[in-house]
């Protein structure tokens, strides 16, 4: 089964691949997405990865502010997204690991409430039974769905 479209755009940005390449390489996973689409798509994705540096500065006892967010076109979802990664050191490998979490809603939430609720979330247990320590979180993205694509 073919990856989810936007999931495979933003991850053909974060290899380096053109828009171009990046939909040969989805289709031939399987996938199927109109041009117009996937190039639109594509463009998201570099809007919402360039946009991570930014983030970091900002403050995390307030709601991101609308010029602070990126727009995703969805087939159906709507909404706010806010995306947090949990940092866990594996204590089998000592490997570090980035574990993403989300929080989705109809409005935003405060950027320290959104590290919270994934810290409340990811247990040293781990997300797949693996024994991981918990190193800390980092706020990364706030993104508004629209319904459209």
């Amino acid at each position: 089964m073919a990856e989810y479209p936007f999931w495979a755009a933003a991850r053909s940005v974060r290899e380096g691949l053109s828009a171009s390449a990046g939909l040969r390489a989805y289709r031939a996973g399987g996938g199927h997405i109109a041009n117009q689409t996937w190039y639109r798509m594509a463009a998201e994705a570099r809007t919402t990865i360039s946009a991570r540096g930014d983030e970091i500065g900002r403050p995390l006892n307030r709601r991101p502010l609308g010029s602070e967010t990126t727009q995703w076109t969805t087939t159906k979802a709507k909404g706010i997204l806010q995306q947090v990664e949990v940092m866990v050191r594996d204590r089998d490998t000592n490997e570090v690991l980035a574990i993403p979490y989300s929080v989705v809603g109809t409005r935003s939430i405060t950027r320290q409430a959104a590290i919270d609720a994934a810290l409340g979330h990811i247990t040293p247990e781990g997300t797949d039974g693996d024994r991981q320590q918990i190193l800390g979180a980092v706020y990364v993205a706030t993104i508004v769905m629209t319904p459209g694509g």
